[in-house]
């Protein structure tokens, strides 16, 4: 219940876009592929390999609100799944809101004693096209007045919304039933995201 309260307290802050975005958000930024990336090791205890890989493997089965995940890779002989998964962000622009759809990489790589996860490779979804989000973050856009605010946006709402993504991967990882549970915790608190899918490459 706890768990659920925090994520839908993240996801209702994000549709307050105006005095969400004061504060500058920085995204964690990797040091080999100047992408950006969430990346983090648990340690676990009495919880074997197979049993960590069928719980990472039943949450990415869910199709929430905030993963849409498509699998790309399942090794179960070697502990990781990789999956395409997509959010959506709520944008201001032209004094309009938009649905701004970006896709990503969820990779958790199970092993004896711990497990590590990684949330990269994120694409603005637009006009057809994939586009880095990076080319969106970039020095030049971030001290251009027309853009600095949508820089703002997009850096607040990619970090609401992958936290909450973080947060409910650990807690399946914790919880068996939390994986097991088929329908989706939070559709109640959706704020106008597409139903489940995912574009191609």
């Amino acid at each position: 219940m706890r768990l659920l309260l925090l994520v839908c307290l993240l996801l209702f802050s994000s549709s307050r876009l105006y005095a969400q975005v004061t504060n500058a958000v920085t995204l964690p930024i990797s040091a080999r592929t100047q992408k950006v990336t969430y990346t983090e090791r648990i340690p676990t205890t009495g919880v074997s390999r197979a049993e960590l890989y069928a719980r990472a493997k039943g949450w990415l089965a869910q199709s929430t609100s905030l993963t849409h995940a498509v699998p790309v890779t399942e090794k179960k002989e070697v502990g990781v799944l990789v999956a395409r998964a997509k959010m959506t962000i709520p944008l201001l622009q032209a004094r309009a809101r938009i649905e701004q759809p970006i896709e990503y990489t969820i990779a958790i790589n199970v092993q004896e004693g711990y497990y590590q996860y990684l949330l990269c490779d994120y694409q603005v979804i637009a006009g057809g096209k994939h586009l880095p989000l990076e080319a969106q973050l970039t020095p030049a856009m971030r001290q251009d007045p027309q853009h600095t605010f949508t820089v703002r946006q997009y850096e607040t709402q990619i970090s609401r919304q992958s936290t909450a993504v973080m947060i409910m991967l650990q807690s399946a990882m914790q919880n068996p039933a939390a994986s097991a549970k088929k329908e989706d915790p939070l559709a109640p608190y959706k704020i106008g995201f597409p139903k489940a899918g995912s574009q191609k490459h």
